[in-house]
Parts: C-alpha cells; sequence; structure tokens
C-alpha cells in the first residue's frame, strides 16, 4: 500500500517537473497555430459526467482627455470622467459523446461601455440598483468533429472571416461553418444568416496551404510558412448611409417616427439626431438608406514563422453595387435614388525580429478611398458624395480592426479590444513600429507602439476646407499574468491630432491641432 502510493506521488512529480520545463520551452519559441493545426488543451470541470464548464470575467476602463473640440466623442462621458464596463461569461459543453457536443456561451447583457456611472443621473432618486444585468446566449452551437481536424458547427458563433483581423468581418452569426484538414490542405466554409427577418445571408470559401512546414527535435512548428485565399460573398438590405458613404448607425423606429412629424428638419437644418447620416438633400432630410448587393470580398493572406523572424501579408479587394433609396413612410423602401458600384482594396504587411526575450516589427496599412464632397448631413447637399461610384474599402461591420489601441480597436469579439475610437480602415493609410519585451519564463510583457496616420483622399473639415493628416500616435501597453487564470492590462496612450481628425468616421474634422491622452485598463479572469 505504502509502495503504490509512493510511486503514485513520483509520477505525479515527474509530471510536473515535465509540464513546467515544456512550458518554460514553449514560451521562448512559441509559434502561433494556424487553422488545420490543434493541441490538446487542459481538462476543465465538470459538473455531472456529461457536461463541461468554463468562464470569464472581464472588467474594462477608459478615461480620454482631450485639448481639441469637441472634448468626447458623440455620447461619450465628459472630459476626464471614467467609464467602465464589466463581462462575465459562462461555457457549458456537453460531453455526453466524443464526436458530437452542444455549447452554450452565457453572457451579460449591460448597458454600452461608455457609461460612466453607476445609474443615469436622471434614476438616482428612484433606482435601487445599478445598472440592469441581463442573461443572453452569446452563442450557441452543435458541433461535430469526426477527428481533431475536423469541425463542423451549426448554430450561432463567433467568427474572423477574410483576414482574420477585422478588416473584413469578425463578430457573431448564426448558420453553419465547416473547418477541415484534408492532406495538407485546410479548408473553410459556410453559409450564415444575417438577420433574423430578411433574406440576407454570407457565403464564405478559404483554403489554406503549408508552403512548408518543418518540425524541431521536439516536434513543434519551427519553421512555417502557409498561404491563404479566400473569398465571400454576401447581400444586406436597409443599410444606413452614413456621411462618409459608410454603413451608419440604426435609429429605432420610434424616434424615426418623431422626426418624421418634423420632416426630420429643425428651422433651417436636419435634425441633430440626423447629424451622422446622410440625407437626400435640395432641402430633403429624409435619411438615405442602401442595399449592398451581391457584394464580393476576396483576398489572400501570407505567413511565416520562424524562430527569428516573423512576416504577415495581405491583399483584399471588394466589389458589388449599391442601391440607394430615401426612408418611406413605414421606415422602410421610399423613393429610388439610383444604384452605383462599389470597388475598393486594401493591404497589410508586418515584418517583425525577435532575439533573447525582445520583438521589433514594422507594419503598414493602406485602404482605398474616395474624396469627401459635399457634405452628405447638410440639408442644401445635392447628394453628389454618394451617388457616385465608390472606390473606398469598407468593412462590412466598420470598427472591428484593432491596428492601434486609441484611433481603431473599437467592438471585437477579442476581450482586449474595445477601448478604442473603433474607426473605419476605409480611406487610411498608417505608417507603424511597436516593440515588445517579455520577462523571461513568463507571458509578462511591456509593448510600445508609434504610428503615423494619413487619410488617402481629403475629407470635409468643420471650416469648409480639406486635410489628409489623422495624427500620430503613441502606445504603451503593460501586461502582467497575475495568476494563470488572472491578467491585467494597463494602457498608456497619447494622440496628436491632425487637420483631418474626427473623433467618428461622420462628423467634419475640426480643422485644428490639439492632443489626446488615453487611458485603459482591463482584468481578465477565466477558468
Amino acid at each position: 500500500m505504502h509502495i503504490s502510493l509512493f510511486f503514485r506521488r513520483l509520477l505525479l512529480a515527474s509530471g510536473c517537473l515535465l509540464s513546467l520545463n515544456t512550458s518554460l520551452w514553449a514560451q521562448s519559441n512559441f509559434i502561433p497555430l494556424e487553422k488545420g493545426d490543434y493541441k490538446e488543451l487542459e481538462e476543465r470541470p465538470t459538473y455531472a459526467p456529461v457536461l463541461e464548464v468554463g468562464g470569464s470575467y472581464r472588467l474594462r476602463n477608459r478615461l480620454i482627455d482631450t485639448s481639441l473640440e469637441p472634448e468626447t466623442p458623440t455620447g461619450f462621458p465628459n472630459v476626464g470622467t471614467l467609464s467602465f464596463e464589466q463581462d462575465l461569461r459562462i461555457i457549458l459543453r456537453s460531453t455526453a459523446h466524443r464526436s458530437a457536443s452542444i455549447q452554450l456561451e452565457l453572457a451579460t447583457a449591460q448597458a454600452p461601455f461608455n457609461n460612466a456611472d453607476l445609474r443615469p443621473p436622471a434614476e438616482r432618486p428612484n433606482a435601487p440598483d445599478s445598472q440592469d444585468i441581463d442573461l443572453v446566449a452569446r452563442q450557441a452551437y452543435l458541433e461535430f468533429r469526426a477527428n481533431p481536424r475536423d469541425q463542423l458547427r451549426v448554430g450561432k458563433q463567433e467568427l474572423r472571416l477574410g483576414d482574420r483581423r477585422g478588416k473584413v468581418f469578425s463578430g457573431l452569426l448564426t448558420g453553419i461553418a465547416q473547418q477541415c484538414t484534408a492532406g495538407s490542405f485546410c479548408y473553410e466554409a459556410g453559409a450564415l444568416k444575417l438577420q433574423d427577418d430578411t433574406a440576407d445571408w454570407l457565403y464564405t470559401l478559404s483554403l489554406d496551404y503549408p508552403l512548408f512546414y518543418e518540425l524541431d527535435a521536439a516536434g513543434q512548428p519551427e519553421n512555417v510558412m502557409r498561404v491563404e485565399v479566400f473569398r465571400i460573398v454576401y447581400t444586406e438590405r436597409n443599410i444606413p448611409l452614413g456621411r462618409n458613404n459608410a454603413p451608419g448607425f440604426r435609429i429605432s423606429n420610434g424616434d424615426l417616427d418623431r422626426l418624421r412629424d418634423t420632416s426630420f428638419a429643425n428651422t433651417n437644418s436636419c435634425s441633430s439626431e440626423l447629424r451622422s447620416q446622410a440625407v437626400v438633400g435640395r432641402q430633403d432630410c429624409t435619411p438615405v438608406y442602401f442595399n449592398a448587393t451581391s457584394q464580393d470580398y476576396y483576398g489572400v493572406r501570407f505567413t511565416w514563422s520562424t524562430p527569428s523572424w516573423r512576416w504577415y501579408s495581405d491583399l483584399l479587394g471588394n466589389q458589388g453595387n449599391r442601391a440607394y433609396y430615401s426612408l418611406g413612410a413605414n421606415n422602410d423602401y421610399g423613393q429610388s435614388l439610383g444604384s452605383h458600384a462599389v470597388a475598393g482594396v486594401a493591404t497589410e504587411h508586418e515584418l517583425s525580429y525577435l532575439w533573447d526575450n525582445n520583438q521589433v516589427t514594422g507594419l503598414l496599412l493602406y485602404a482605398s478611398g474616395d474624396e469627401q464632397l459635399e457634405d452628405g448631413g447638410a440639408i442644401n447637399n445635392t447628394g453628389q458624395n454618394y451617388q457616385r461610384s465608390i472606390r473606398a474599402f469598407h468593412e462590412i461591420v466598420p470598427g472591428t480592426y484593432r491596428g492601434t489601441n486609441f484611433y481603431f480597436n473599437g467592438g471585437s469579439p477579442d476581450w482586449k479590444s474595445g477601448t478604442g475610437l473603433g474607426h473605419t480602415i476605409a480611406n487610411t493609410q498608417m505608417l507603424g513600429a511597436r516593440y515588445r519585451f517579455t520577462v523571461e519564463a513568463s507571458e509578462t510583457f511591456y509593448e510600445a507602439g508609434l504610428y503615423y496616420l494619413d487619410h488617402v483622399n481629403p475629407v470635409m473639415a468643420t471650416s469648409g476646407a480639406k486635410a489628409t493628416h489623422i495624427g500620430i500616435e503613441w502606445d504603451n501597453t503593460f501586461s502582467w499574468k497575475l495568476r494563470d487564470f488572472v491578467t491585467w492590462d494597463l494602457e498608456l496612450n497619447f494622440f496628436r491630432q491632425g487637420e483631418a481628425f474626427r473623433y467618428d468616421d461622420y462628423q467634419p474634422s475640426a480643422s485644428g491641432t490639439g492632443s489626446t491622452t488615453h487611458f485603459a485598463s482591463r482584468v481578465y479572469y477565466s477558468f
């Protein structure tokens, strides 16, 4: 009995030492897994013999201090006000069968991130609670796995399509999607529904191939070069048009009915609620909507990873047509305003050199755009800004690209995102450099980034002039792995605005220069 106990303890101690040594080695020679690769993960806690339980908690804080008017973006807290958001998720996964499982991710659906108080000031005298917390099913799908390299999901799921960095699509959709490896190839295919009450669908197909795949003595990837080609076809209808010809914010039917009673206008201008929207013009403030018909996104992405070098490149294109119309009496189709072609390109390149615990990266981003003509939101505009062929590259859902901490970095499924302004990449070019230092044998690191941003073509300013220079951004990120299950990120970012800087993609720039300090903090716990 004592001998058996001794051997069990000896095996346990040996396994821990082997695990620790492998973990430390992997940190210094880590190459990210691509589609088709897989690894065995640690076993999660189970409840009963058929249910696996996991989850996470995230708390984000943000503060913006600026010298340039308007002081803060529309709908954001005032200058110097600390805003926050929390997100709790519970993941349930059935384990009754090895090849099939049901996964349900429950999440809190709280008030928007930019709320700065526990409850709105108007409700403080009466509200005994702070923000309401609703529980929603963020993901819910059935998964089939014939083998570790095959995955078929049916239901609502998280997807990163195209370049997989947010320049095409990142978000949640309902439908069917499959990833599968056949020999050296890995393909992904899917058909996903965009809206519940329409026939709008998104179809995606990609093919990934390793040009070479070398392993080290321990059997780990050491020198890997891959190329992936993809095509996405989607149709979407009833999309609000923003001033910059990008998809705009959707106004509720109740607010649209109220605005229609005043013909969407004040005395000499369009209603303030429409300041981000394109309107018909010629003394008509009716909002403009469009149907995206037969929109194609296509491209190629290239990655090469070695112990000392990382290289990423992509080349993306989109083309299709937009059918414009004014909003009708029942918030549906009104008068047709014509149809125009859309054709844009985007590309991103990153080259990194690694030595010891250091990494240096140079990067380039380019996305085509159009010169902004007359202000599409003015009561006397002629509509020329949108009644033309569009050469800009617009994401399916703007704001999900995470190239910088402040100017980009809007909403995205990634837990580290969402504390920035979330600008579209359309009509933008950026040069940048990053440096990262990682504490040896840990996941604690410091990263600095310096970026120079311009518009490809001029945009309108409040003065009536046009400008192209957006600004210079300096990012500082500190990340501590407090425990295996707790991470704390701290950001301190500085932005020097150019004359073309604006807080969102719709308002004219302030045609002045200034500076902004951006603070963000994230605490993340998972089990």
